[in-house]
């Protein structure tokens, strides 16, 4: 059976085409970019997080969604995690994805992030509905949450990395000849300081 209790099908709905995917490159190499990431995530994850009514705080007890955010998006991930996490690959892939687990009373009990290699957007031509397959399963958007960076479609989100990708390469590429400068003209172990007032004649002898 499908590892998390979702509604899904197992059977290719008619009329249903597979939007088209942007792959990413990985931006390790640029600490800019990682610090930024990072930064935004954090700082998003560190905001508080409730339900309200009527101007009020709804307890967690009362409420699924206010349970969630008080004791964790999942057994394993707290709220924290599990924002810091979706923002993180929102930042780097254009669009992150969680699905959505239910209890015997049909309320949200848990959130899960998805890995956005296995979660493609779909659209049936008939209705306009947006599904998502997920492995080998149909799941209905009511049933998966999308956050998108910029989009042109209203589905797939427009990655910054793929915009920053010319950047990424020029910046990479002067770290590289920065690095290939270093290693062919300096030995560090010859490197010191000479003072400004030395001797023209004694400099000559030193630099022979």
């Amino acid at each position: 059976g499908f590892f998390f209790k979702t509604p899904n099908s197992t059977i290719q709905a008619r009329n249903i085409h597979r939007y088209f995917s942007l792959s990413e490159n990985d931006i390790a190499g640029n600490e800019t970019i990682f610090s930024a990431v990072t930064i935004k995530a954090k700082a998003l994850a560190s905001l508080p997080f409730n339900v309200k009514k009527d101007y009020k705080t709804v307890d967690a007890g009362e409420n699924s969604l206010a349970n969630i955010f008080l004791n964790g998006a999942n057994a394993n991930m707290t709220f924290y995690e599990f924002i810091e996490l979706l923002e993180t690959i929102r930042n780097l892939k254009g669009v992150a994805y969680a699905i959505k687990e239910y209890d015997v009373y049909g309320d949200v009990s848990a959130l899960y992030v998805l890995d956005n290699n296995y979660v493609y957007p779909m659209v049936n031509e008939e209705t306009k509905e947006i599904w998502y397959k997920v492995h080998d399963r149909l799941i209905h958007s009511d049933h998966i949450l999308a956050f998108k960076y910029a989009s042109v479609d209203g589905v797939n989100g427009i990655s910054p990395i793929k915009v920053l990708r010319n950047t990424i390469e020029y910046d990479n590429k002067i770290k590289t000849l920065s690095m290939q400068q270093l290693e062919n003209h300096v030995d560090v172990k010859y490197a010191f300081k000479i003072s400004t007032n030395l001797d023209p004649e004694k400099f000559k002898h030193i630099t022979k």
